[in-house]
């Protein structure tokens, strides 16, 4: 299984904002990420995933907390609790790409 991170990460090593929005917005970026991502399984932080606001089209989301009480409107969104355990989720549901 091939594994591609993809990490937004300013000079100063910020990655987001306390209120969870990101410092910028560069529509080339968001094009790469979605045409990196469209039709695979996409791991993503619980803050990361609420700051979305829903599950992104087209990919299998799943959302890693360690928060047990962590609870989601959305029936396709997979909840797991540690990298390990998605990444095995992963190697199941699409074993070419993650």
């Amino acid at each position: 299984m091939k594994v591609i991170i993809i990490s937004a990460v300013a000079q100063n090593g910020v990655i987001g904002r306390s209120n969870g929005d990101m410092p910028w917005h560069v529509k080339e970026e968001f094009k790469h990420f979605k045409q990196t991502t469209i039709g695979f399984p996409i791991l993503l932080g619980r803050r990361t995933f609420e700051t979305l606001g829903k599950p992104l089209k087209g990919r299998e989301n799943i959302v890693i907390t360690r928060d047990e009480n962590f609870s989601c409107d959305f029936e396709e969104v997979i909840i797991v609790y540690s990298l390990k355990e998605g990444i095995e989720h992963c190697k199941i549901a699409s074993p070419g790409k993650l």
